[in-house]
């Protein structure tokens, strides 16, 4: 099986940075419906084309010039913080990398209300996710439309196992076989601007994103999304593994 070679930074060279962004890894959840696969090890620390979740994601955002970094951690977390503190190395200058081990189950927001301060702006990736996203431009994007709320966006496409009938009352005008529906989602990225997080302050702990993204929109913050088009797999069940594994090893192929 191919592996993917890790990024090599030169520290010599002046990399373009972006300083007031702070990341925040979700690494806290337990992963229950991937347990099967190796019950004791957390899902960020998976091996994916040679390499854990957690390791590609911090190279990646680490590569598109984001240097602070909070990962929040839960089952597991031993693991984790070991892992990612044994990269710093391999990692360009200024990069710091802090750790909230969740005291409670928190939800997969919550942690936002103890580690926000007043002047963030946050970008909450959750660390099971395998992808090539453009992060700089996303915050790029953030920044040019003055969004409080930018969500990274995909569409997916879900075949119904049934027909489908469109009716009006009792009158049945079509009948649709198994048909294709499109939707919208979030790919669990979000920039989060201060306003936002100052606000997320006053939800009722455990809140997860879709809270979150709710209560703001109630509140008439603005909200926006962008469509990335990059590969991106929510690695939380065996085939999803299977398949970012797939894609990950003919890449390298």
């Amino acid at each position: 099986m191919s592996k993917l070679r890790r990024p090599q930074f030169n520290r010599q060279i002046t990399m373009k940075t972006i300083s007031d962004v702070h990341v925040v890894l979700q690494a806290g959840g337990e992963g229950r419906r991937i347990r099967c696969i190796d019950a004791n090890t957390p899902k960020p620390m998976l091996s994916v084309g040679g390499i854990p979740l957690i390791e590609r994601l911090v190279l990646q955002l680490a590569s598109a010039g984001l240097r602070e970094f909070t990962v929040v951690t839960g089952f597991g977390g031993g693991v984790i913080q070991g892992h990612v503190r044994s990269l710093i190395k391999s990692l360009p200058r200024g990069v710091n990398i802090l750790f909230y081990p969740e005291p409670h189950a928190m939800g997969n927001s919550g942690a936002l209300a103890e580690i926000a301060d007043s002047q963030s702006t946050v970008l909450l990736v959750f660390s099971d996710l395998f992808t090539e996203i453009d992060f700089a431009r996303l915050i790029e994007i953030h920044r040019e439309r003055q969004d409080d709320v930018t969500l990274a966006s995909h569409y997916e496409d879900h075949r119904l196992a049934l027909g489908e009938l469109t009716a009006v009352g009792d009158i049945v005008s079509k009948y649709d076989e198994k048909p294709i529906k499109r939707y919208l989602i979030c790919s669990g990225i979000a920039v989060l601007g201060p306003n936002v997080l100052q606000a997320a302050k006053k939800l009722p702990i455990p809140f997860g994103l879709s809270d979150l993204i709710q209560f703001a929109i109630n509140a008439s913050y603005q909200v926006s999304h962008w469509t990335h088009g990059s590969t991106w797999i929510d690695v939380n069940t065996p085939k999803a593994l299977q398949e970012a594994r797939a894609l990950a090893d003919n890449k390298c192929a």
